[in-house]
């Protein structure tokens, strides 16, 4: 699977679809994001943090480019 199987029509992702593609747990992937590493927005209401797909791929590009 990729990133873009857990994206929804508008191509967002939710920050447990990008801790699962990294392979950490969910805090880590929320420190990125608070972070800046990952470009963010909430929702409105919920306040939930949603992620665009290209820019989790991206950054799981880039983090595997630095793996030894």
């Amino acid at each position: 699977m990729t990133i873009w199987d857990y994206a929804d029509e508008c191509g967002n992702v939710r920050l447990a679809d990008l801790a699962r593609e990294a392979g950490v747990d969910r805090r880590t992937a929320a420190k990125w994001v608070e972070a800046g590493l990952v470009p963010f927005r909430r929702l409105p209401i919920s306040g939930q943090v949603r992620l665009k797909a290209g820019d989790v791929e991206a950054f799981l590009t880039h983090l595997e480019g630095r793996k030894p």
